[in-house]
């Protein structure tokens, strides 16, 4: 039986392809869904949490969901190019465009600052000395009354 090139391709989509794409598109949405959990967490917990004395606990804890939130969707973003591809150019152009956007990400938003991080040391002007560091010179003023 003669068999033409779309219905071969058609059968092999048949066989690998559902499985792949049904857990693709899975792991895809449950990225998204930790994405927009993580980074919409700092708002919520703004809301609920006021004032001076949790600033510090504010700002640690929304650091950390920025991050958490970031790895979400890159991986939610990696994984969707994945699927996308996969349904139109099969396997292996999917996983080489799935692990490029991953990569891509990756340089982006983690490589680059820690290249950019590690390249910048703090600069002191010579002969400044700020309000923290600063040591009074002689006998300290008489008070004002």
């Amino acid at each position: 039986m003669l068999r033409t090139r779309p219905q071969v391709e058609r059968e092999q989509a048949e066989i690998a392809g559902p499985a792949f794409q049904q857990w693709t598109y899975c792991a895809a949405l449950g990225c998204a869904l930790g994405a927009a959990g993580t980074l919409l967490a700092p708002a919520a917990l703004h809301r609920l949490v006021r004032g001076d004395h949790a600033r510090d606990a504010l700002v640690d804890s929304a650091n950390r969901c920025l991050m958490a939130g970031m790895a979400f969707l890159a991986l939610a973003l990696s994984t969707a190019m994945t699927l996308i591809m996969d349904m139109a150019f099969g396997g292996v152009p999917a996983l080489v465009s799935g692990a490029a956007a991953l990569f891509w990400f990756l340089l982006l938003w983690l490589l680059g600052p820690m290249h950019i991080r590690r390249r910048m040391r703090p600069v002191k002007p010579k002969g400044v000395h700020t309000a923290a560091t600063s040591v009074p010179a002689g006998p300290a003023a008489p008070e004002a009354r």
